[in-house]
């Protein structure tokens, strides 16, 4: 019977070490977020890990798929979170509206809810922006917008709205609202060590060892360290040290492999230019190429209106494109509402172009429809060359030629919304100085004036220009026109 004792007092003794031990244990490795307080989901979860810390140490899964509200969130997502602590946080029906940077040990899965506080995930249900970075799958990508012009993208210390409260574009959706064109730079990716030390807010490094918003790792280092501002040899970080951390080898990371960001333009004009800074290039998908040469895979990514891709660092030290979309930049003026000229300026990125017009319509019967460049900005006005071949049904066809003109004719404008223009124009920028020097369009235009007419002309842009073409106009030869217009790259 001795030994019947023994075991009732070791059941005993286990059940009071796992059973009760705080109020939202609910298995050895697992704690109920709902059990603990907050006002919020986010200030659940964080206490349920510091108790759960405090009995597993070596790290605990926070359920949270009991939770049945608070989902807006005064503080984001692991603010508080007892630093260093791995742990798997399951969320169910109820989303933290502020998710931050999780931390480097702890993984965020998002699970159908359970019937109960320890049953086990059964349903994963990825949302359209999800992206998967190691073992964290994060579907919660938000919507970012940084301020109009140029923008430096921040692997830490986000100055985009948004993105400000997680303090991170990684894995966020940066929206471009169009106007004028703006360059927006992923810092170069980079995963090095160093030798420095700690005091404070204060590290110390050989000189440029580390850049701006570069996460810090080490033994003794609090989870997302990371540099504010100073340099080469003394930086500022964003947390105070009461206890120094000695000279030992740290690790500096800046878009390591597997982390990323997405671009879209979601204005109606202007274009986004997307590079890559330091050494790291652009990878891309086929057809994006720099212009000098253009045989040269990679280089900087244009994006019209529209338009769409996502960047992801490898092992290379480069950014890998994806989800490419280029864009496409559209105008319109009514027929009662006609305006002088359709213009697209700060133009660049794409050797080729594709333009095409529909519903053209003028002020004035049979005045010509033309088409010019801006090289460096400024429209030129002289120096085209083109030939046309006006084909009429059932009769001969008629031929017609500029030299040295103002411009690369494109057809006769009808006075009726139902007797419009339509054209397509092909544009080729040849190598020569950026986008283009010698500037050709092949074009079809169907019109109908007072018959039936099929144009097939070509022509050439000004060749007196170091200048790159930045700009294309449609313009009447007098009055006004309307009609709609797509400009899109061509790839």
């Amino acid at each position: 019977m001795k030994w019947l004792f023994i075991l009732f007092i070791c059941l005993l003794s286990i059940n009071s070490l796992y059973a009760q031990p705080t109020t939202g244990q609910v298995s050895p490795n697992t704690w109920d977020a709902s059990k603990y307080a907050g006002a919020d989901i986010c200030a659940k979860i964080t206490n349920a890990a510091i108790a759960a810390k405090a009995l597993s140490p070596n790290g605990a899964t926070i359920d949270t798929r009991n939770i049945v509200s608070g989902g807006t969130c005064a503080s984001p997502l692991y603010t508080g979170w007892p630093y260093p602590f791995p742990a798997t946080v399951i969320i169910g029906n109820i989303i933290p509206s502020s998710i931050g940077v999780p931390p480097s040990n702890v993984n965020l899965v998002y699970a159908t809810p359970g019937t109960g506080t320890s049953s086990p995930v059964t349903n994963f249900n990825p949302g359209m922006s999800m992206v998967l970075s190691g073992d964290v799958l994060d579907f919660s990508g938000p919507f970012c917008t940084p301020s109009a012009g140029n923008y430096s993208v921040a692997y830490r210390n986000s100055t985009a709205a948004n993105c400000v409260t997680r303090n991170s574009d990684v894995f966020a959706n940066l929206l471009f609202l169009g106007g004028s064109p703006a360059t927006w730079t992923i810092p170069q990716s980079s995963v090095t060590t160093f030798t420095g030390s700690i005091t404070g807010n204060t590290l110390t490094t050989p000189s440029n060892a580390v850049s701006l918003n570069s996460v810090i790792t080490g033994a003794g280092v609090l989870d997302n360290t990371y540099v504010v501002s100073g340099g080469p040899t003394s930086w500022t970080i964003n947390y105070t040290y009461t206890q120094p951390i000695g000279s030992e080898t740290l690790t500096q990371s800046v878009y390591p492999p597997a982390t990323g960001t997405c671009f879209k333009h979601v204005g109606t004009s202007g274009l986004l230019t997307i590079a890559a800074g330091g050494s790291s290039t652009i990878v891309g998908t086929g057809g994006v190429v720099t212009i000098v040469p253009p045989s040269t895979p990679g280089g900087p990514v244009t994006l019209y209106p529209g338009g769409q891709a996502c960047l992801r660092a490898n092992l290379s030290g480069n950014y890998v494109l994806s989800d490419f979309i280029p864009g496409t930049w559209y105008q319109e003026a009514g027929f009662s509402s006609q305006v002088s000229s359709f213009i697209w300026t700060g133009l660049s990125g794409y050797p080729r172009l594709h333009l095409s017009c529909g519903g053209m319509a003028g002020s004035i019967l049979s005045t010509h429809l033309e088409l010019q460049f801006a090289y460096g900005g400024a429209f030129q006005v002289t120096g085209y060359n083109w030939q046309a071949q006006y084909n009429f049904p059932g009769g001969p066809a008629s031929f017609y030629s500029g030299s040295n003109d103002t411009n690369i004719l494109l057809g006769d404008l009808p006075t009726s919304a139902n007797d419009a223009l339509s054209t397509e124009v092909n544009l080729v920028f040849n190598y020569g100085t950026g986008m283009g020097y010698s500037n050709d369009a092949t074009i079809t235009t169907r019109t109908n004036t007072t018959a039936e007419l099929l144009i097939q002309a070509s022509g050439k842009g000004p060749l007196t220009t170091s200048q790159p073409v930045t700009g294309i106009q449609l313009i009447p030869a007098s009055g006004t026109e309307s009609g709609y217009c797509w400009l899109s790259p061509r790839i």
